[in-house]
């Protein structure tokens, strides 16, 4: 779902991102706080020089899901 400004909707983006990064669909528990992490990343940002959605994109390649191959 795109927002009225034609970006994409947080949600769509954590899903895509998961999808990307790890190959599955994040649980409602991790996408609520995957959109909570970008929140407070741009919070925090006033200045606009880190992108939130790069930050949290940085986490999911960190993860030991994609580290670690069984």
């Amino acid at each position: 779902e795109s927002g009225a400004n034609g970006s994409v909707a947080p949600k769509e983006r954590v899903d895509w991102l998961f999808r990307r990064v790890l190959a599955r669909m994040p649980s409602e528990g991790e996408r609520t706080s995957a959109i909570q992490f970008v929140t407070g990343v741009a919070d925090a940002n006033d200045s606009g020089a880190v992108d939130p959605w790069a930050q949290f994109a940085q986490v999911l390649l960190a993860t030991n899901e994609l580290i670690f191959v069984d």
